[in-house]
């Protein structure tokens, strides 16, 4: 109780340096509590933008696939998985599956008769699945989003800029006038749908207003990797999208039903596959081999069988045959891989492990990746700006423990007269380092507790703003997120806490040093 009196005392009678230590000890820990925030906030962006919006978990791609970047990688071609339909018969066997996206991509042109041909990147999926799987994260800015079953493609503002800048003609969505796309909408409405370069805009608005425009409902696009090209195909453009989160990250992918996909980029489509006979059809079909024989023997084709020999107008037929088309099992065609979701608590590396083995046991030559290993260079960026945060908090808990650690070697030094005369009338060294402590301890626990609880206020208020980042590729990056949100827990401030500890512990051990060597002859010597 002595020490804690003489403590409280000291810290009153050396003002001055008690405020100067606690002003430090305040903003440091104000500063370490934002910090950790951000950094909380930034890793709960990735958990639910990144992964729960765009890649999953893990991804399983083709063994004999080198690249890894299956998300991105420009113009590298992906090669086809083995057997999907097993693979996906084993995954749902898995307990600790949430869900499944089989999904492709490539890059593609988009061909035009009276110019150079522009490229735009381009995703196959099955998007009913596509979209349950990631949370919906496709939204229409104009028109319509792809149906189930419906040929068609999808694609955002950038893309449509791009192609009017490179290809001279402006898309409209099927069912639109190119009075009812961004064209024709004020600033805010340009925001809104996340305009690139308004320049471009202006200039096809400028156009449409003279009656020059060229509009587009669909366009013709050749998939190609990097050994070969598949087929030029005609697609209509269903509508124009963005993303609810990473918008400025993902601004240039575009999508494309499956079937379609497929047929683009010369791998084997379902539909194609999958004809409905007609009742004649299947009755020449089921002919007898002897029946067959006779047909085609010396005699009159005509007359030696029993079908009917009406005039048959092949257009029509074709035309029945097409609409007879029965729905298809689109999982039996081809795919490049599958992002997987993982259940609640399931450990990733430890998930990842599993797959690999259920996998190696069947037999299927097939890897399993990360999600930061398959989108590559953003998962770089991605930690570059988030170890920058870490770097410039941990920048901050070591320059308060030099700051304080000075101040209170000086306080120290400049009270030789007062410790060597404690230690002079019986005062041991242990005496004197518990005084220096509880001295700081005061000091921390009174001026860092306020930073604490200002830090998580301002946090709060920070969160609400929901302050815009995605004008900036890398700060969207940064945060994972489109908007500027730090979060504060129970474990923030417990680690806030813990640091503040640190920083008091680690500031005062040289100071008590100091204090300990002090010896009644050096406050003789200085009276």
């Amino acid at each position: 109780m002595l020490s804690w009196k003489i403590a409280w005392r000291n810290v009153w009678r050396h003002k001055g340096k008690s405020l100067v230590i606690g002003i430090i000890l305040f903003l440091g820990a104000f500063l370490m509590t934002v910090g950790n925030s951000v950094i909380n906030g930034a890793k709960q962006g990735m958990e639910e933008n990144m992964i729960g919006r765009f890649t999953g978990h893990l991804v399983i791609k083709p063994g004999n696939q080198k690249e890894n970047e299956v998300f991105t990688g420009g113009m590298t071609s992906l090669k086809i998985l083995p057997d999907y339909p097993g693979i996906k018969k084993i995954l749902k066997q898995q307990r600790i599956i949430e869900s499944i996206a089989p999904m492709t991509r490539g890059t593609a042109s988009v061909l035009n008769p009276d110019g150079n041909p522009g490229q735009i990147f381009v995703y196959g999926v099955n998007f009913s699945n596509y979209q349950e799987t990631f949370l919906n994260n496709i939204k229409p800015s104009e028109g319509r989003l792809l149906d189930q079953n419906a040929r068609g493609i999808i694609i955002t503002e950038k893309i449509r800029e791009k192609l009017y800048d490179r290809l001279d003609f402006w898309v409209v969505p099927q069912g639109l006038t190119k009075e009812e796309t961004v064209l024709y909408r004020d600033a805010t409405a340009h925001r809104e749908f996340d305009v690139q370069d308004p320049k471009i805009v202006a200039e096809a608005r400028k156009e449409a207003d003279a009656g020059k425009l060229k509009t587009a409902a669909e366009l013709i696009i050749l998939g190609f990797g990097s050994n070969s090209f598949g087929n030029d195909i005609r697609v209509p453009v269903r509508g124009v999208f963005r993303f609810q989160n990473l918008n400025q990250i993902w601004k240039e992918a575009a999508f494309m039903d499956i079937e379609s996909y497929r047929e683009a980029f010369g791998h084997i489509s379902v539909a194609n596959q999958t004809v409905e006979l007609t009742d004649r059809q299947k009755e020449v079909l089921n002919t007898k081999s002897e029946d067959m024989d006779d047909m085609f023997g010396s005699g009159s084709i005509v007359k030696g069988s029993s079908i009917s020999t009406e005039t048959v107008d092949l257009s029509v037929l074709k035309q029945k045959i097409e609409k007879t088309r029965t729905p298809v099992d689109i999982d039996q065609g081809a795919y490049n891989f599958v992002a997987i979701k993982l259940k609640h608590g399931v450990d990733l590396i430890s998930a990842q492990k599993e797959l690999q083995m259920v996998f190696d046991k069947a037999e299927l030559p097939l890897k399993v990746l990360t999600w930061e290993t398959a989108i590559g260079t953003i998962s770089q960026f991605m930690s570059i700006g988030q170890n920058a945060l870490f770097i410039f908090v941990l920048f901050i808990f070591f320059v308060a423990i030099i700051i304080i650690m000075n101040t209170l070697s000086m306080a120290a030094m400049e009270r030789v007269t007062e410790i060597g005369m404690m230690r002079a009338v019986g005062a041991q060294k242990w005496f004197i380092s518990k005084m220096f402590l509880m001295e700081t301890f005061l000091l921390s626990f009174a001026f860092g507790g306020i930073g604490i609880i200002i830090g998580t206020i301002v946090t709060v208020i920070l969160a609400r703003l929901n302050i815009p980042v995605n004008s900036s590729e890398m700060l969207s990056l940064m945060f994972a997120s489109d908007t500027f949100n730090p979060v504060i827990t129970i474990s923030t401030l417990l680690s806030g806490v813990a640091q503040l500890g640190i920083v008091t512990i680690l500031a005062v051990l040289y100071p008590l040093y100091i204090a300990r060597k002090i010896t009644p002859m050096e406050a003789i010597a200085r009276d």
